[in-house]
């Protein structure tokens, strides 16, 4: 941190000579308090007349008082603390006292200015937990766009209900220096950050974090702390103080043991959702089913459309693919097969003819949000055709009495038919709930449904060892419960993976081995898909073969997924191995090189063991090479002057061992 001596007030964080955020006390805080005729008012930092500036022996304060606008008072106290942190970043915090007669309902702090000033811009990114992007580019009007507000110059990210931001944490960075900010919440309240580039011809962007705490009069709120932290290098660099407290603050999962000695799940569809003449399975299809998918590796099996809504509470399972007491054996021959079974289920929507006002959310209006989800591949469109709705449903809260009831019962049907795994479609709550029936503030249902989750997961181990929970969408928070994800892209979770390596994303495969290759090096979950779940893995027995060799594969490497670290590209020569994956255990290194092209790669070794032995003397590390067979093809004690070179035919895997001799 430092303190500009001519400006004691102001606050700047630079890596080297590279400023990278830079504050003055008028920049820290925006208060929302929508007045009638003007909802969009709010007070600044800097609409407080009052700041003083006092020195403490970790830091500093900044007390605001006498906040005036628009020609009125607003009786309000607020204070920012700022302390240094080890790392050359800052700790900061704020509290505010509301003595107004109204409700504050959203508050935007930390408000970082001037960041990224002296980063190159051409290559500067913003990296979120399963995402990034160019920062200016994608913060960018082209010349002669009126576009409405220049709102291409905005981008507002909400946690937890994304794919992107799924871990209270981001890092701004250009490859050579960067920031990151994370939040030391632990709890899973709706929050966001929001990026402005102040001009089209702006070099730097503004960050905020915004709370809906919904602070009523009286009232004393007080922010999480957060860690801003300067930094050389890229994310992963960045990340690594988040790392630290996240593993302290989030308690590693243990996943069934069944389903890490695997390479992932076998997705089957056993009808179509809204067309009862399509049945593509009966119950007792399903042994045989598990039968293949057990051949490769894959010791779980996700069930879609097994039962008798698409959407809604309570559930049960359907008579159209036989009784229950065939699903019973069915489930029974399975688990003896040594597949477990989990059950695809979605309940966050729930149609208008199930439930009245009292189960949804409800915006501050007062009014519902639904969504219509019908589709098939007969309709035109696939998916929302104009002529049908049947699968249209509202979305609900977690708060809801009669939700509880439905799911509930539901838990109850299912443990009675056998069943103590889950595969929870939309693992979120649309939007802050304004329900006046619920006893919640609105932004923190999130809790409510992930506590509601972790209670029937803990009850379900309990009753059995592979019970796994799985769901669309993952938060850090969810990571203490959660074993898996169905969803149906993959975006870019390195970020999460590098703190939470214990969790596992999905990728999606039909017939595409070389993707499967590049799941099982990242640590991901295979969710394979045959035929988008129609078919069966039977059908196609090239890709059951190449599976049982990939599972083969991951059997030998299992130490460093199911106990190691995960490195994503730590230390590689990248324009050598685009796609390289970096694990530890231990003392071990594995560095997994997969040539995705159909052109031959040649990797120079070297420069990256330098990478990743730094100050390591020749002779004290072994190196072994081995193929997908797990075949040892080399092996050689590390020489820095040694010119080894790698060659990877198209779609080819190696596997490099690094240990000390």
């Amino acid at each position: 941190m430092i303190i500009n001596e001519s400006k004691p007030q102001e606050t700047e964080l630079r890596s080297g000579q590279v400023s990278l955020m830079s504050n003055n006390p008028e920049d820290w805080f925006q208060i929302a308090l929508p007045q009638k005729g003007s909802p969009s008012f709010r007070l600044t930092a800097g609409d407080f007349q009052t700041i003083v500036c006092e020195e403490m022996n970790d830091g500093m304060i900044i007390h605001y008082r006498n906040a005036q606008k628009a020609g009125r008072n607003f009786d309000m106290e607020a204070a920012v603390h700022i302390a240094p942190t080890n790392g050359g970043g800052i700790r900061v915090r704020m509290t505010l006292d509301n003595r107004e007669s109204c409700t504050v309902p959203q508050i935007q702090f930390p408000c970082l200015r001037r960041v990224a000033e002296g980063l190159d811009h051409n290559k500067t990114r913003f990296v979120l937990a399963r995402n990034s992007f160019d920062l200016f580019k994608e913060l960018s009007v082209p010349a002669g766009d009126t576009t409405f507000y220049d709102l291409k110059l905005k981008k507002f990210m909400t946690y937890p209900f994304s794919f992107d931001f799924s871990m209270k944490w981001f890092d701004i960075n250009d490859g050579d220096n960067g920031i990151s900010v994370y939040s030391e919440d632990a709890s899973a309240d709706i929050q966001g950050v929001h990026l402005e580039r102040p001009a089209r011809d702006s070099l730097h962007v503004n960050a905020e974090w915004c709370h809906f705490p919904y602070s009523e009069p009286g009232r004393k709120w007080e922010s999480p702390a957060f860690v801003v932290t300067p930094h050389r290098d890229g994310w992963l660099e960045g990340i690594k103080p988040y790392k630290t407290f996240a593993n302290q603050q989030f308690p590693e999962l243990e996943t069934s043991k069944l389903l890490t000695s695997g390479i992932g799940y076998l997705t089957l569809w056993m009808r179509e959702p809204f067309d009862d003449s399509k049945i593509y399975k009966m119950y007792r299809d399903i042994p045989a089913a598990a039968k293949e998918a057990k051949r490769c590796g894959l010791n779980e099996l996700v069930l879609w459309f097994t039962i008798d809504k698409n959407f809604g509470l309570p559930l049960a399972f359907s008579d159209m693919h036989g009784s229950l007491e065939e699903w019973k054996e069915a489930v029974r021959e399975t688990r003896e097969i040594g597949v477990n079974v989990s059950v695809f289920i979605s309940c966050n929507l729930i149609p208008p003819h199930i439930g009245d006002k009292e189960w949804y959310v409800l915006n501050p209006s007062g009014c519902s949000r639904g969504d219509n989800w019908t589709y098939d591949w007969d309709f035109t469109p696939s998916f929302q055709p104009m002529i049908d709705s049947s699968g249209y449903a509202i979305y609900s809260c977690p708060a809801s009495k009669s939700w509880r009831a439905g799911y509930e019962q539901t838990v109850r049907n299912f443990r009675e038919a056998g069943i103590h795994s889950i595969c929870y479609d939309q693992l979120f709550v649309v939007d802050p709930c304004f329900n006046p029936e619920h006893d919640h503030k609105p932004g923190e249902t999130h809790n409510l449904l992930y506590d509601i989750m972790r209670s029937y997961k803990e009850e379900d181990r309990a009753a059995d060892p592979h019970a796994t929970f799985s769901s669309e969408f993952i938060s850090d928070v969810s990571s203490s419960f959660q074993d898996y994800t169905w969803e149906w892209h993959t975006s870019e979770p390195h970020p999460f993976k590098y703190v939470f390596p214990r969790n596992y994303c999905n990728i999606m495969i039909d017939r595409d081995t070389g993707r499967a290759v590049q799941g099982v090096i990242e640590g991901y979950m295979l969710n394979v898909y045959p035929d988008f779940g129609r078919g069966l893995l039977g059908d196609h027995p090239e890709v059951m073969s190449f599976l049982q060799k990939l599972h083969s594969f991951k059997g030998h490497w299992d130490r460093f997924f199911n106990s190691g670290e995960y490195k994503y590209n730590e230390g590689l020569d990248l324009l050598a191995a685009p796609h390289g994956r970096v694990w530890t255990y231990e003392e071990e290194t594995v560095v997994f090189l997969f040539n995705s092209q159909s052109e031959v790669l040649t990797v120079r070794l070297i420069p990256s063991l330098q990478r990743l032995l730094p100050g390591k003397a020749d002779g004290e590390w072994r190196i072994e090479i081995y193929d997908l067979d797990n075949v040892l093809q080399h092996s050689f004690i590390y020489s820095a002057a040694d010119t080894a070179e790698l060659k990877l035919d198209g779609q080819e895997l190696r596997a490099i061992r690094i240990y000390p001799v």
